[in-house]
This record gives C-alpha cells, sequence and structure tokens, in this order.
C-alpha cells in the first residue's frame, strides 16, 4: 500500500474513532411535552426539579395522588361566604378538617389528568400542577384546591 493512501486510511481512521466518541459523549437526548404541547429537548431526564411545576406532563398522577390535605379558596354561593377549608383524602375516606364526619371512599380513579374520587359524594379534579387541583363545584362554577 503507498503512503498516500495509507494516510487517507489514517485519516478516515481518525475520523471515525472521532464520531464515535462524540455520539457516545453526547449521550441520548431526552423529550418531554409541557402544559401548553410544546416539546423540550435535554440531555438530561425530566425530574420534578427540572419541570416547571406548571408542567403536569411529566408529574406522576395515580391514584394516590390526591391523598393528603388540601386548601380551598373562600367562595359565595347562596349567599353565604363559604370559609376557606382544609380537606383531608385518605385512601378510604375524605372530609373537612376539624369536623368529625368523614365520608367513605371507595375508589380513586385517573383519566390522564383528570381524578375521579368516588364515593358517597363523587368528584372529578382536574391536575393543574403538582400542587393544584380544580374541580366543579355545582354551584358556583370552577374552583381551585392547593396541596398543603
Amino acid at each position: 500500500m503507498s503512503q498516500n493512501n495509507e494516510n487517507i486510511m489514517q485519516s478516515w481512521l481518525g475520523l471515525l474513532v472521532l464520531l464515535l466518541s462524540q455520539s457516545t459523549l453526547a449521550g441520548e437526548i431526552q423529550t418531554h411535552t409541557d402544559n401548553g404541547g410544546r416539546a423540550h429537548f435535554s440531555s438530561k431526564q425530566a425530574t420534578a426539579s427540572n419541570v416547571s411545576s406548571n408542567d403536569s406532563s411529566a408529574l406522576k398522577i395515580d391514584s394516590r395522588f390526591m391523598l393528603g390535605r388540601w386548601q380551598s379558596e373562600e367562595y359565595s354561593a347562596y349567599g353565604t361566604v363559604i370559609p376557606a377549608q382544609v380537606y383531608v383524602f385518605t385512601a378510604t375516606t375524605q372530609g373537612v378538617e376539624g369536623v368529625s364526619q368523614t365520608l367513605p371512599v371507595t375508589a380513586y380513579s385517573v383519566n390522564g389528568k383528570v381524578i375521579s374520587v368516588e364515593g358517597s359524594i363523587s368528584q372529578n379534579y382536574t391536575v393543574i400542577d403538582r400542587n393544584t387541583v380544580s374541580y366543579d363545584t355545582g354551584v358556583v362554577g370552577t374552583k381551585t384546591l392547593r396541596r398543603l
């Protein structure tokens, strides 16, 4: 093999090694879609720390999402001010904190961003972000609960 052909072969081999090392260093590109339907690309996996609080597409929405304490907002209905209250959801009950009456929950089901709490009072909650859900009161429109 001539010196010229050897140099060309070494150049191609060097280029091939360079390309392979660059693709290995680059790693895999991760994607996720935000609330507005916009795609985001990153070399890092989407996590709770690098996804905006309004990006529910990266949230883990499962039957345990509603468990815990949620603060309602104050609103008026039938000419009466309904004060802000703390609602407590457990695996088997729901109720208002500080009130002895609790209502049974038979199931939590998830359909996309909607969580249905089924029981003596069934209600659908739409997940806004990891700390906020909204629901239709049936009386005064849509209201918001915030996780405590």
